[in-house]
């Protein structure tokens, strides 16, 4: 579970932040429900730790893009807190 805000490259406003909902963003690892990119940088952290991840293209949405938020080819870093590690099984 982290709390984060995800930032294009040299963009001052987020275009998605964990602030503007009501808990913190839960899921689990592995699933692709996050981007490759913040799953190995959270993978590095430990519990409570906050962190800044640049993300490269090819490891967020490449070329693709995502939405009118996040265009092709677009370089993302996310701001992130570790807030809590739950061991589930699949």
């Amino acid at each position: 579970t982290v709390e984060y805000a995800g930032f294009l490259k040299n963009s001052p406003e987020p275009f998605d932040s964990s602030a503007t909902r009501i808990n913190p963003l839960s899921f689990i690892i592995g699933t692709g429900q996050v981007v490759s990119g913040m799953e190995q940088g959270l993978l590095q952290m430990s519990l409570g730790e906050e962190a800044e991840l640049f993300v490269p293209s090819e490891h967020a949405y490449g070329t693709s893009g995502a939405g009118e938020a996040i265009p092709p080819n677009a370089d993302l870093t996310f701001l992130v807190k570790l807030v809590e590690i739950t061991k589930n099984s699949l």
